[in-house]
């Protein structure tokens, strides 16, 4: 294939939101995330698996814009966020880098929504194997265990445990 035939390729797949998967480079995937009023938007750069057997390839940064009402730009955050001395223990198992957001939520409590992001690094190393991180809907990071205490997780034995505050929830992948 020549040059200007991968390259219109490329643009017309990027244009008509086909996902830009030629020439197998990785490109930014973009979710817009919504919970109640507020508005964000997920982005992480990866590359498409090429069959059913294997698994998308995505890189660091993944990163979270919070949005104003117009979708403006009104705070960015680089994901995942750690607690004081939390990166360590990650750092520890081998997951720190490989901790890629997963699923969203959209939590309500007290009248106010939060946004729920959980990462999982599909490691095997089952203590710090995932994680979880809250943020207000202007993009405040909630510390770990302010909203998880309140709500309650889900769990294999209590699925429904939450189901009373997490009013969306959508996949990445």
């Amino acid at each position: 294939m020549g040059s200007r035939l991968k390259f219109a390729f490329a643009a017309a797949a990027m244009i008509y939101g086909a996902g830009a998967y030629a020439a197998d480079a990785a490109t930014p995937w973009v979710t817009p995330l919504k919970c109640g009023d507020a508005q964000a938007r997920f982005t992480v750069s990866c590359s498409k698996a090429k069959s059913a057997n294997e698994r998308n390839s995505c890189k660091m940064p993944q990163k979270l814009e919070f949005l104003d009402q117009s979708g403006a730009v009104i705070k960015t955050v680089n994901l995942p966020v750690y607690a004081p001395g939390e990166q360590a223990k990650y750092k520890a198992a081998g997951t720190d880098q490989q901790m890629f957001a997963m699923t969203y939520s959209c939590v309500k409590l007290d009248g106010k929504d939060y946004f729920n992001i959980y990462y999982s690094a599909n490691t095997g190393a089952e203590e710090f194997n995932e994680k979880e991180n809250q943020f207000s809907a202007s993009g405040e990071f909630v510390p770990p265990g302010k909203l998880r205490d309140r709500i309650g997780v889900a769990d294999g034995e209590n699925p429904d445990r939450n189901k009373d505050h997490h009013i969306k929830a959508a996949s990445f992948n």
